[in-house]
């Protein structure tokens, strides 16, 4: 199951978005962040981590659900037909 913590969620937006030299606490505002991330859950497309973390560790780890999953998968098989996905190195 591959998980990321709310922070890096925050960063991963901003770097998608072309920002480099963004904010490192709260690149993405965090109420926006909340948001976003309780609608996709609504919609069943993401669920809180159940992966164990040490007791001092404070952050909200998120993972894609099964539906998720297929959602995002189903999305990119459909914009490999279309031919909306430009060439892409393997590091990015």
């Amino acid at each position: 199951m591959v998980e990321n913590s709310f922070d890096k969620i925050g960063s991963d937006i901003a770097i998608y978005f072309g920002v480099t030299n963004y904010r490192k606490i709260a690149p993405v505002p965090n109420n926006h962040l909340s948001h976003w991330l309780a609608d996709l859950a609504a919609l069943d497309l993401i669920t809180p981590s159940s992966r164990k973390h040490p007791v001092s560790d404070k952050n909200e780890y998120w993972a894609l659900s099964d539906k998720g999953a297929t959602v995002l998968k189903n999305l990119r098989r459909i914009q490999l037909e279309k031919g909306l996905v430009e060439q892409e190195s393997p590091e990015s």
